[in-house]
């Protein structure tokens, strides 16, 4: 309901004299979480590029960690045919996954079409983000919030340099940023509705 609404208000913002259609067609569509809800598939595929998923996990999970909350794995621990470990390590980080990042918030969800969505488990964003762009070219429909989000129109300028690092990351910042950005948003588009009438 809420990424319609942003839907709606990035169309009339945009001066076009009418809604295209094409933007409220009945969709099969999936609602997705931009920061990963957990850091381990149920199938390893590639056992390298998991790994590299469970370390950036544990840097973004432990930057809000205490020292002794904090999830440290040597190389040699890692063990993706072993299921017990598995679940000990997928257990260990959804616990402290709940506690520091806000996985359920609006800030971090948006709508895919379910041909898009399905392919990512527990993709970072900067693959996600590559991807919902090629798909774009291809002819998929991606609606406006998500552009919105994976651009990270949301994000307030403050000087004039930018960090490019920021455009392949998404974290807590980026979350609780884009949740307050949707706030104000339809509050404005609300306010001025309402002035207009």
């Amino acid at each position: 309901m809420v990424s319609t609404l942003l839907d709606i208000i990035s169309i009339l913002s945009s001066n076009s004299a009418y809604l295209p259609a094409r933007h409220f067609k009945v969709y099969k569509e999936d609602l997705e979480h931009i920061f990963p809800q957990t850091p381990v598939g149920d199938r390893i595929k590639d056992k390298v590029k998991q790994t590299q998923i469970l370390k950036a996990y544990l840097e973004i999970i432990n930057q809000s960690l205490s020292e002794e909350e904090k999830i440290y794995i040597d190389d040699c621990d890692i063990d993706w045919d072993n299921q017990n470990w598995k679940d000990s390590i997928k257990s260990r980080i959804n616990d402290k996954i709940e506690k520091v990042i806000p996985v359920n918030s609006i800030g971090n969800m948006c709508v895919l079409h379910e041909s898009v969505n399905r392919g990512y488990g527990n993709d970072f964003f900067l693959e996600k983000r590559i991807d919902i762009m090629r798909k774009s070219q291809d002819g998929y429909f991606i609606r406006p919030h998500v552009y919105d989000a994976f651009n990270k129109i949301f994000l307030e300028r403050h000087d004039e340099s930018i960090d490019m690092k920021m455009m392949n990351r998404w974290d807590k910042s980026d979350i609780l940023a884009r949740r307050e950005y949707i706030i104000k948003r339809i509050s404005n588009f609300l306010n001025t509705s309402n002035e207009q009438a």
